[in-house]
């Protein structure tokens, strides 16, 4: 019994060293499995590190500057044939004389000064190729691309450049270029005025015209005109000598000239903006007034002609042919306005919300061309003329409402004043109104 005892003992004791073994046996190749794996991995990671501080190595000892693809592109003329320009040929490419030309630049020059590229090492344009990549789009009827092939850059750089120098131009230029005259410079201008038409008072004339634009894909109507095509309507105060004093443009084609009037800052700050300043005239204190067409109302300080109807007389007619001679005058400037700048004649790829500041940036160049007494060239009228694809401005319509009783009894006053004291003038309407 004791025999049988101890052997199973021993049988334990045997069974339990053997497993003990093979666990061992089990856990030291797991660890030995563990430690290579961990070794292969160092080995690993030294080798990157090893390659990876190679490539900086090799890198840092032959850097190369970074590169940027471009088209080759000629700048020949801007930079060997314009300098080479007679007053002539500069005048008839960019629209004004040399020294207006440089008084822009020199004006604009703190907005427009080029910036450094940090991504390809290039300077910016100068400050006189991107003026004249802007006035030079402006003044012809060709496209962004067109333009970037004759100053050697591409069409975005051309457009980058209209718009930035527009921008500038208005901020920089337009509060000094386009106001209202004061009480002396009305003085002034009433008497140039009234040489002219023989009529005291008058201050300006003004009218609408349809500037032609890429209408929207939504709300195409508003934009739409009688003509129909899409417009924005410049409104413009001219004085006798072509200079724009007031511009409106902000109203889409469909609007009329009497809501695009109402509309404007020169109707709703009229208290602040017309001159003060009257002289009596027959009898009557006559203020400082502005002519405009059948399509304004008639107010004491807006006065238009008579509409020819069965009660219009000779003296109504004589007063017409005076008055005509100083409303001529934003006709005159409408026609200067857009002989210069052509990019206003048809429509353009200029985004529509952008052509305000065009026309502003065009009225405000027209304006310092003028003051500097540059050449009007006679023949850009004509060759807007046998243009034949330029759309037309939309015909007049009379406004009859909202006259006051203040600018008739004005109106009527002037009449007999012209009447009493110069030869009764006849128009061409009056012969075929049968009147």
């Amino acid at each position: 019994m004791a025999d049988r005892n101890v052997v199973a003992t021993l049988s334990l004791l045997m069974a339990s060293t053997i497993q003990s073994l093979l666990v061992a046996v089990v856990r030291s190749r797991a660890l030995r499995r563990r430690a290579l794996f961990m070794r292969r991995v160092a080995e690993y990671c030294a080798r990157m590190r090893r390659a990876h501080l190679m490539r900086v190595a090799a890198f840092n000892r032959e850097r190369r500057p970074k590169r940027m693809w471009r088209r080759a592109r000629s700048t020949d003329w801007w930079d060997r044939i314009v300098p080479g320009f007679t007053d002539e040929e500069f005048v008839e490419n960019f629209r004004m004389r040399r020294r207006t030309y440089e008084y822009i630049c020199d004006r604009l020059r703190h907005r427009l000064e080029p910036q450094h590229n940090p991504i390809n090492g290039a300077q910016g344009l100068s400050v006189e190729k991107v003026v004249a990549i802007a006035i030079y789009k402006m003044a012809s009827l060709t496209e962004y691309r067109q333009v970037g092939n004759q100053f050697g850059v591409h069409k975005s750089t051309v457009h980058n450049c209209l718009y930035a120098f527009c921008i500038a131009v208005n901020d920089e230029l337009g509060a000094e270029h386009i106001r209202m005259p004061d009480e002396a410079e009305a003085t002034i201008i009433a008497n140039q005025f009234e040489a002219i038409t023989n009529i005291p008072q008058i201050i300006g004339a003004i009218d609408g015209s349809h500037i032609p634009i890429t209408g929207p894909e939504t709300g195409r109507a508003d934009f739409t005109n009688r003509k129909g095509y899409c417009s924005f309507v410049l409104q413009a105060l001219v004085d006798c000598q072509y200079l724009f004093r007031n511009i409106s443009i902000k109203m889409p084609g469909c609007a009329h000239d009497a809501h695009v009037f109402r509309e404007s800052e020169l109707f709703k700050n009229r208290e602040e903006l017309m001159p003060k300043g009257v002289k009596e005239v027959d009898g009557m204190r006559i203020p400082f007034f502005i002519v405009g067409d059948p399509a304004y109302p008639l107010l004491p300080w807006v006065i238009k002609n008579y509409s020819y109807d069965g009660r219009t007389t000779r003296e109504m007619d004589s007063f017409n042919c005076h008055m005509n001679q100083g409303r001529i005058v934003v006709e005159n400037a409408f026609g200067r306005l857009k002989a210069r700048w052509r990019i206003l004649l048809r429509q353009s790829e200029i985004h529509y919300t952008f052509i305000p500041q065009l026309v502003a940036t065009c009225c405000i160049l027209h304006n310092i061309i003028e003051r500097n007494r540059d050449n009007f060239n006679l023949l850009w009228d004509q060759e807007i003329a046998n243009e034949a694809d330029i759309p037309p401005q939309p015909d007049l319509e009379a406004y009859e409402e909202e006259n006051e009783p203040d600018g008739a009894d004005l109106r009527h006053h002037l009449t007999r004043y012209l009447a009493r004291n110069f030869e009764l003038r006849r128009s061409i309407r009056w012969h075929y109104a049968g009147v």
